[in-house]
């Protein structure tokens, strides 16, 4: 007989696409009160622009990227545009494909409401090579039109390295904007980012519990908030709090994200964008197999935790725990270059592969994790990046591991019988059997 844990679904559920469609609504009617729409390459730094006002901001990816990752044949079009201008699938990452494409069509700045929303303009961290060069591409294909700043992400962790380019920024925001800078709304903004963080890092702290009161699927469609927004606004920690709350009561309470949980996986990668024919993070139900994390969805920008020697995460400390005064320009810049530069498990892990296997496996094991998933994506190189000795380091550990090659992007790399087939094998192999309906 197999354990049935009570399940139901989040409280702040309704709450999350109130905030979504409110987020949307501003976005489209931002030039009408003469605030500024931004781009970034992620979610993190939002608190720089934060200085110039209120803005909006579209991380990754234009204000119509949902319309075009939920429409099959409009997707097919940007990826196949994007190819004839000799931008093959084995050369560029997934979304800067989709990018090219989109712009080319002339679809790429289309808000929900079908009107022109360009940025003002563009800033990344240089992450990888190719969020740099999005933005070049996008400055070109719009004749200029659209400026564009990247800071480069510091090959060691340098705090005046980074403090030196994020001032840089804001004198070149003041030019390409003609609008002051107020230290003032920095500093606010640098407290919240700061905070953001950790709330979010200690959600999914609580995801070591057994049942997982979430499942991965619900951790990325809580992300999206963040990702809307940026981590600066008030709004966003207010939400956290939020559902920090109910999660903490779910546990306490045993209400599980799965109610037939009986296995634990982490799903190492990045997923697929669009909507599959398979529920990539779902199928395992039917066998009782429960995604109850990855460290995209735990660190990926959103999260901030304190790296052990032996790669365990905590929590972050709080900039008031820390004892850290964030009263000027320069206190809050060295704070957003010590969060990133220390607290960031992302940014730690592009430095050095043999720091992201560590995480992997210390995550797998503090998160009572019996098997792990991992994607090697040919459309985020950086996301598989290491997959190869990940496997290796977990499967030393005694943890199974299966390897998939989905495409985030492209749906006609989706083969849903081979996936579930792969799948069925996997965990038939660890001996669990599909559960009665």
């Amino acid at each position: 007989m197999v354990q049935k844990y009570q399940t139901k679904r989040l409280d702040c559920w309704p709450k999350l696409l109130e905030l979504r469609q409110q987020l949307a609504e501003e976005l489209g009617t931002a030039r009408e009160r003469g605030e500024l729409l931004v781009m970034g390459g992620e979610t993190g730094l939002t608190s720089l622009p934060a200085g110039l006002g209120r803005f909006h901001f579209f991380a990754g990816l234009g204000p119509n990227t949902a319309r075009i990752m939920g429409d099959y044949e409009l997707l097919s079009r940007c990826l196949y545009q994007a190819e004839v201008m000799g931008y093959e699938s084995w050369d560029l990452c997934g979304p800067l494909r989709l990018h090219v494409g989109a712009m080319a069509l002339g679809i790429f700045e289309q808000s929900p409401d079908g009107k022109p929303e360009k940025p003002d303009f563009i800033f990344t961290e240089r992450m990888c090579d190719q969020q740099a060069k999005g933005a070049q591409l996008m400055n070109d294909m719009y004749n200029a039109s659209i400026p564009f700043f990247v800071i480069e992400a510091a090959p060691e962790p340098r705090v005046d390295y980074m403090v030196s380019q994020y001032a840089e920024f804001i004198t070149w925001m003041e030019k390409v904007t003609g609008r002051k800078y107020r230290d003032d709304l920095l500093i606010e903004a640098t407290k919240n980012e700061w905070q953001t963080g950790v709330l979010w890092s200690r959600i999914c702290e609580l995801q070591k519990t057994v049942p997982a009161p979430l499942d991965l699927r619900t951790l990325f469609s809580l992300t999206t908030v963040i990702w809307r927004s940026g981590k600066y606004r008030s709004e966003t920690i207010e939400f956290l709090q939020m559902v920090l709350d109910e999660v903490k009561d779910r546990v306490a309470n045993k209400i599980a994200a799965l109610a037939t949980e009986r296995y634990r996986l982490i799903y190492e990668g990045a997923t697929p964008w669009f909507r599959t024919p398979t529920p990539i993070l779902h199928y395992p139900h039917k066998y009782g197999a429960v995604c109850i994390g990855s460290c995209e969805a735990f660190t990926g920008g959103h999260g901030t935790w304190e790296i052990l020697e032996d790669g365990t995460m905590k929590v972050a400390p709080t900039l008031s725990e820390l004892g850290m005064k964030v009263e000027t320009r320069q206190q809050a810049l060295e704070a957003l270059a010590i969060l990133y530069l220390k607290y960031s498990p992302l940014k730690i892990g592009h430095r050095s592969v043999e720091e992201r296997i560590k995480h992997r496996v210390r995550l797998a094991e503090d998160w009572h994790v019996d098997a792990v998933i991992l994607n090697n994506s040919i459309g985020c190189r950086g996301n598989a990046l290491g997959n190869a000795e990940t496997a290796l380091a977990l499967k030393a550990k005694g943890f199974p591991v299966t390897v998939d090659e989905l495409d985030i992007i492209d749906p006609k790399e989706f083969d849903a019988e081979r996936c579930e087939r792969r799948m069925d094998d996997f965990l038939e192999v660890q001996g669990l059997r599909p559960l009665a309906s």
